[in-house]
Formats: structure tokens, C-alpha cells, sequence
């Protein structure tokens, strides 16, 4: 299903690209959003793999979590259409982030 939502996103921007400009910072947030959380998730995913085979490398599937892999990358991808299509907005968040200048947890929400 993410590899469909994200792909539909791309026809999204290119079908709607007079007005992707004003939307741009929305979707880049939300792509990003999606790359750090699978980014996460192999991380978690990893650590689980190793502590039930006991810390050794012998029993470990390599394609185990390979389709997570691909989804970042085609979200990273569909960020780089989003960073095209979108333009200044798209872009402002992109160095926002680079700048540090988010907040990294909820607690002041």
C-alpha cells in the first residue's frame, strides 16, 4: 500500500503542478516524515534480528527487510520530484531541516 500512495503522489504533483507550489512544504514534510520513520524501522528491525539469534550473523536473511529499503528509496526519489515540482516551499523545508531548525519530539505540543 506505501509503495502505491507514494507512487499516486507522484502523478499527484505532475497532474497538479500549476498549484504543487503552495502544497510543497505540506508534501516535503510528509515525504521526509516517511523516510525517517522507515530509516527507523530497519534500525529497530535489525537490533530485533540480532537479539533473537543471539548476536550472531549465521541464521540472518539478508532480503529480510529489502522492501523497506526500496520504499525509502523511492520515497527519497519521489522527495527529489517533490523538491523539482514544488520549488521555493519544498525547498525552504528541506533547509529548515539541514539547519536544525524543527522540533525533534511533541513535548511542546
Amino acid at each position: 500500500i506505501q509503495f502505491t500512495a507514494i507512487s499516486c503522489t507522484i502523478s499527484l504533483m505532475m497532474g497538479a503542478y500549476p498549484i504543487m507550489e503552495k502544497h510543497g512544504g505540506k508534501v516535503m514534510n510528509e515525504l521526509l516524515s516517511c523516510i525517517d520513520r522507515g530509516i527507523r524501522d530497519v534500525e529497530i528491525q535489525d537490533k530485533v534480528t540480532l537479539r533473537i539469534h543471539a548476536g550472531t550473523q549465521e541464521n540472518l536473511d539478508p532480503i529480510e527487510n529489502s522492501a523497506l529499503k526500496i520504499l525509502i528509496a523511492f520515497a527519497a526519489h519521489t522527495a527529489s520530484v517533490c523538491n523539482i515540482l514544488c520549488g521555493v516551499r519544498a525547498s525552504d523545508t528541506l533547509d529548515r531541516i539541514k539547519s536544525g531548525d524543527y522540533f525533534q519530539d511533541l513535548e511542546c505540543w
